[in-house]
């Protein structure tokens, strides 16, 4: 196992309200100690000391929002990107030359970094994730196309792409949520995109994630651990069309470089929603519209399909034509996070394979560019009549027991001197 990866995600509601406050924290997985008090800050991100990136998640009614205890350091971040509506700072809104919604966030970002750098004195590893509303904040109303899937796609992308690049093969990965900051849906919805962000982070080499979810109780302001998740399985999303995460989710890996090869996945845009407003300063109104598919389990679907298509083996198996090798597939770390009975199957399927190649070849028995149900019928005596069609349940449950190796649609080819995996286009029904 390799070394530690440290990411605190936070969801903010309204830093203008917060008040100076001592945060104690006794928990040493989030904080670095066992006992640490946080005096006179106004943010419990100021016990968390030692992450390698700080996510922020915050809605675009942040810098619409109104307080009448303030927050000084929010107001002085506030005045700074000219967003006080009043002299005393106790009502926000954006500037009349913002006239879209690229500029309104870059507003936001700035609005909250500048908190965060007051905070903890730097910003270098903060990122802000910035997503759309419904309803009316202050004197602000959020319509249009906002709709619910927006919003969820909108904080599943923007969290994967905050920590993406901070993945390496083997590692640990904490995932520290603290909702104390968070209102409404924000800590909800937050914990069930970082469950799928886990999933990602195992798929593009994480060797575990760990998801501690942490709120800080009123009064006392002590940092209590809510939720503590081992994550070593990938959560896939249930009854979705995407063809690539049904083959994952039946531990069919070999079919997956075969997918994507024929939908050209790995050579396009995997994510192909875009969010823009319409902007009213003299109504204030932000009337969001949208482009493309914002489905969260679609959008977490290609998200998966992006992250198999950065993986050297399926990569240069989609290079291939879809062909993959064998022993490639026999040691691949994504066995391991399947599900208990899928990670069964493939590694039986494959062992057989591997011992019934291995043993054609000591009989002397032709095996390149010949199926694998032709290979084992000289020693085994048996046919395989429906284990390449996929026209029913019946065809269904075969492709399923046999981790998709239907042996009179699994061809074994060579590739640079090594046994390849071919999968006729026939399977690729079973995924339908």
């Amino acid at each position: 196992m390799g070394g530690v990866k440290r990411v605190y995600i936070a969801t903010w509601g309204n830093p203008l309200e917060w008040r100076a406050v001592s945060y104690k924290c006794t928990d040493e997985d989030l904080c670095g100690s066992r006992e640490r008090e946080c005096r006179d800050t106004y943010s419990s991100i100021k016990c968390m000391s030692n992450a390698d990136i700080y996510v922020i998640y915050v809605l675009d009614s942040v810098i619409t929002a109104s307080a009448g205890q303030q927050n000084p350091k929010a107001v002085e971040c506030a005045r700074k990107y000219s967003l006080c509506a009043n002299n005393e700072c106790s009502k926000l809104a954006p500037p009349s030359r913002v006239g879209d919604l690229s500029g309104w966030r870059d507003l936001v970002k700035g609005y909250i970094e500048c908190i965060v750098r007051e905070l903890l004195g730097d910003t270098r590893n903060v990122r802000v994730v910035v997503t759309s509303l419904r309803g009316r904040l202050g004197d602000w109303e959020f319509a249009g196309g906002n709709s619910p899937d927006l919003i969820a796609s909108e904080l599943l992308v923007g969290l994967w792409n905050s920590i993406k690049d901070l993945i390496t093969d083997d590692e640990r990965l904490y995932l520290f949520l603290d909702v104390t900051h968070g209102i409404n849906f924000m800590p909800t919805l937050t914990y069930q995109m970082t469950r799928y962000i886990a999933t990602l982070a195992l798929i593009k080499g994480a060797g575990e994630v760990f998801i501690r979810v942490y709120n800080a109780l009123p009064g006392s302001f002590e940092v209590i651990k809510l939720i503590y998740e081992n994550m070593r399985q990938l959560v896939l999303p249930q009854e979705v069309t995407d063809e690539v995460v049904k083959a994952l989710s039946y531990g069919a890996l070999a079919v997956i470089p075969k997918v994507l090869s024929r939908n050209g996945a790995c050579r396009e845009n995997h994510i192909n929603f875009q969010v823009d407003a319409e902007i009213n300063h003299g109504e204030r109104k932000v009337k969001y519209e949208h482009k493309g598919d914002i489905k969260p389990y679609n959008v977490y679907s290609k998200l998966i399909e992006e992250v198999l298509c950065g993986d050297n083996v399926f990569r240069q198996a989609v290079g291939r034509g879809g062909v993959i090798k064998l022993r490639d597939l026999m040691n691949h770390r994504l066995i391991d996070k399947l599900s208990d009975v899928a990670r069964v199957v493939i590694q039986d399927e494959l062992n057989d394979m591997y011992n019934a190649i291995s043993k054609a070849v000591n009989l002397g028995l032709r095996v390149y560019d010949n199926y694998y149900s032709d290979i084992i019928l000289p020693m085994c005596h048996e046919g395989f009549p429906r284990q390449c069609k996929c026209v029913g349940k019946e065809d269904m449950r075969n492709f399923i027991a046999h981790a998709g190796l239907l042996k009179n649609c699994t061809k074994i080819v060579k590739c640079d001197d090594d046994y390849c995996i071919a999968i006729d286009d026939e399977v690729l029904k079973c995924l339908k």
